[in-house]
């Protein structure tokens, strides 16, 4: 059984009256530990097929499957689903400037759980784990563009998620933090067996992952 499968997922955009097909009948799987990449040209629909597959947007037709069973279509149960067994890592790393990296960590558990000291607690323990318990009272601002994204892994995580999405998690970064970040990746995966699928549109991050899917005129081909 796949930890993720997509079945003939369609999605078309109105652009001044006409339809464009962004996604033209995309099968898609990944296994329990996968670490997956998707490349493709700005425009491809690569970031689309990221947002469907992490419950973000709704496809035109076909579906999204989690562990055998159809996703959730309900805005409540997809809510919860996602804060559940979900983790999002973004180019930008949307954290709240008014909270320090701790706080920012532990917000999707508190959401999840309402249990302020247990989030506060486990968002401690999981930033010194990803080295950074120097920076745990730091806010945004104080933290290098390497670090707010190791912040932004670790709220990606702390719910222990099935998978993890990332969109461009380097595109902000210098060669040198870039490489940190995938690194750190690479150890999460062959650690903690974390799933991960990467949008991507640099090819030699692509190549280190276990499997890597280009998309293309609205289909995803591998390799």
């Amino acid at each position: 059984m796949y930890l993720l499968e997509t079945e003939k997922i369609v999605k078309t955009f109105n652009d001044t009256g006409e339809k464009l097909l962004i996604l033209n009948g995309i099968d898609f799987r990944v296994e329990r530990g996968e670490m997956v990449a998707i490349t493709g040209e700005s425009g491809s629909g690569k970031s689309t097929l990221l947002h469907i597959l992490g419950l973000l947007d709704k496809p035109d037709s076909g579906c999204v499957r989690f562990n055998g069973e159809l996703a959730p279509t309900e805005d409540k149960l997809l809510s919860k689903f996602r804060n559940q067994n979900i983790g999002f890592v973004f180019q930008f790393h949307y954290l709240l400037e008014d909270f320090n990296a701790r706080e920012n960590v532990a917000m999707p558990r508190l959401i999840g759980t309402g249990n302020r000291s247990e989030s506060l607690r486990i968002a401690q323990d999981l930033l010194s784990s990803l080295g950074m318990q120097h920076r745990l009272n730091h806010y945004p601002n104080q933290l290098s563009g390497g670090e707010q994204q190791r912040v932004a892994i670790a709220r990606a995580l702390i719910n222990k998620p099935d998978i993890v999405f990332a969109d461009e998690p380097t595109g902000n970064l210098d060669a040198k933090h870039s490489n940190e970040i995938i690194s750190l990746i690479e150890e999460l995966n062959r650690d903690m067996k974390q799933t991960f699928v990467i949008i991507t549109h640099d090819k030699s991050i692509s190549s280190r992952m276990q499997k890597s899917y280009t998309m293309q005129d609205g289909a995803l081909r591998l390799g």
